[in-house]
C-alpha cells in the first residue's frame, strides 16, 4: 500500500476510535500505531480538542512498527551483501 492508501484506510478508523475514547474514557492513555503515524496522531488530537479533553501527555505515536520494518530491510540487505562476497 502507498502512504496515501494507508492514510485513507486508517484516518477514519483513528477518528472513530478517538471519538469513542474521548466520550467514554477521556483520561485514558491513547497510543496510535497506525501508519502513517505522523498523519493519524493529529487526527486524534483534533478529536480530543473538539471534545474538550485534549491532553498531549496522554496521546502517543508509536513508531515501533516502522523501526522493526527498517531493521528487517537492513538485515536482509546485509545478508544479500554478505552472500555476494
Amino acid at each position: 500500500m502507498t502512504r496515501d492508501d494507508l492514510f485513507n484506510t486508517n484516518a477514519s478508523i483513528v477518528r472513530d476510535i478517538a471519538e469513542a475514547s474521548a466520550k467514554i474514557c477521556p483520561k485514558a492513555l491513547f497510543g496510535i500505531i497506525t501508519n502513517p503515524v505522523n498523519s493519524t496522531l493529529p487526527i486524534a488530537s483534533e478529536v480530543y480538542k473538539n471534545n474538550d479533553c485534549y491532553d498531549p501527555k496522554r496521546l502517543f505515536g508509536i513508531t515501533l512498527l516502522d523501526v522493526v520494518r527498517a531493521q528487517t530491510f537492513v538485515s536482509e540487505l546485509k545478508v544479500f551483501l554478505h552472500s555476494n562476497n
